[in-house]
């Protein structure tokens, strides 16, 4: 990834389990930290953390068969506020 600056970063989650809590992220410019709750067997929540405030969330479900996932997610303003949502769907062949 390449930041504003020209510079390149690595993005890297090295621990990360499905309990909700906030575990750190390195060289990411828009989150520090990442949190995981698995809502039901196919869908999880994701949300991204910079300094303790929620930046991005992510809801990611996969389909009964396995072949689709689908990727929503938003993000925050300075005010708290969350925008529109960006949808990906994604198809395993």
């Amino acid at each position: 990834m390449v930041g504003p600056d020209g510079k390149a970063y690595k993005l890297s989650i090295p621990t990360i389990k499905r309990d909700g809590k906030p575990y750190p992220v390195v060289g990411s410019l828009s989150i520090n930290t990442l949190a995981y709750t698995r809502v039901m067997s196919n869908m999880a929540l994701l949300t991204g953390y910079k300094d303790g405030k929620p930046a991005i969330d992510y809801v990611q479900t996969v389909s009964a068969d396995g072949k689709t996932m689908t990727l929503i997610s938003r993000s925050y303003s300075d005010k708290g506020e969350l925008s529109l949502p960006n949808i990906a769907v994604y198809d395993r062949k």
